[in-house]
């Protein structure tokens, strides 16, 4: 579910180049939301390799994969560098490519508020699931002509923090090819499974 969310909340916040400033963050996500909700409900035949293209603009997966991994990432060559990170990139988008047209209803998606924190934006969001609301903040730092995604919470679990704490605790026990393989593993089972 965690997973589901944080691809949702990665989709919809688009960076568009063509802004001079970055926009009003609460405006600037729910125009997002509205935009890959229709993306996403469309017949465009190249909708889905569109909708990754906006990922990959929005999320700064080199940034995410260091500060996931923490103090590890400084002591991987820069080829287990550029693996780990499409291996946890491919395991994000696996998780929307699958059904992307179930990842979120727009109408189901309420953003409540935005406030400054630090350097950092937080948009508050309430997206309902079934009968409960879920609290999401996504985190954004402001580019010169839009937004990035840092981190994700929901219900008041940090999702970078999360992966970091399971990532740490599974290198203590086994290798950085190990974890690669198992992020591999576990994006083609969510894609197979959703087939």
């Amino acid at each position: 579910m965690r997973w589901l969310l944080w691809c949702s909340m990665c989709l919809v916040l688009n960076v568009t180049s063509a802004m001079a400033a970055p926009p009003e963050a609460a405006g600037f996500v729910r125009a997002k939301i509205d935009q890959l909700a229709d993306l996403l409900m469309s017949d465009a035949p190249d909708r889905l390799e569109q909708v990754r293209r906006r990922m990959q603009e929005l999320t700064d997966f080199s940034g995410f994969s260091e500060r996931a991994l923490g103090p590890t990432w400084g002591t991987l060559t820069r080829d287990e560098q550029l693996r780990f990170q499409r291996a946890l990139q491919r395991l994000l988008e696996s998780h929307y490519m699958g059904r992307p047209a179930s990842i979120f209803d727009k109408q189901k998606v309420q953003v409540k508020s935005a406030a400054r924190v630090g350097e950092q934006m937080a948009v508050s969001l309430a997206v309902q699931r079934d009968d409960v609301d879920i609290d999401v903040v996504v985190e954004l730092q402001a580019l010169r002509d839009g937004w990035q995604v840092r981190d994700v919470a929901i219900d008041g679990l940090s999702l970078l923090e999360d992966y970091r704490a399971q990532f740490q605790t599974y290198l203590k026990k086994k290798s950085l090819n190990e974890l690669i393989a198992k992020l591999e593993s576990r994006a083609q089972k969510n894609l197979a499974a959703k087939k």
